[in-house]
């Protein structure tokens, strides 16, 4: 058999051809673990950076900086974050309500990116203030 007359399918038995399976959307409290997650390994991070500061010798700072590279790695690989960065339903809703509430605010060519940028300020005040680490 020539390379030509060769023929391999790789896609999902069943699935039409031309058709591309649909990756299921997040849900609210998808994103909210995710989120508590990608916090949690922050401060991970966070506090195997002061090991490396607070080490009393250069091995034992070498071994916290070799493990603080490796979490970090981690860290970015971490498909959470992705998640994590997502609007929920009401922070959607919320953002919606504040652009239409403020004269100016919600018109023109830029009204949903706006309201996006308002909803990210709030979780990141959110995040920084260890809101979602609570339970609600």
């Amino acid at each position: 058999m020539t390379p030509e007359e060769f023929f391999e399918h790789h896609g999902v038995m069943g699935m039409k051809w031309g058709k591309h399976k649909a990756a299921t959307k997040p849900t609210t409290s998808d994103i909210k673990k995710a989120r508590q997650h990608v916090q949690s390994q922050h401060r991970a991070l966070q506090n195997q950076e002061d090991k490396i500061v607070l080490a009393k010798s250069k091995t034992q700072a070498d071994s916290a900086t070799k493990k603080f590279h490796e979490m970090n790695a981690s860290y970015l690989k971490n498909p959470d974050r992705a998640t994590a960065l997502r609007l929920t339903n009401g922070e959607k809703a919320a953002a919606l309500a504040l652009s239409l509430a403020i004269p100016g605010f919600g018109i023109g060519a830029g009204a949903g990116s706006g309201a996006r940028i308002a909803a990210r300020k709030t979780i990141e005040k959110r995040q920084a203030s260890g809101y979602y680490d609570q339970k609600h």
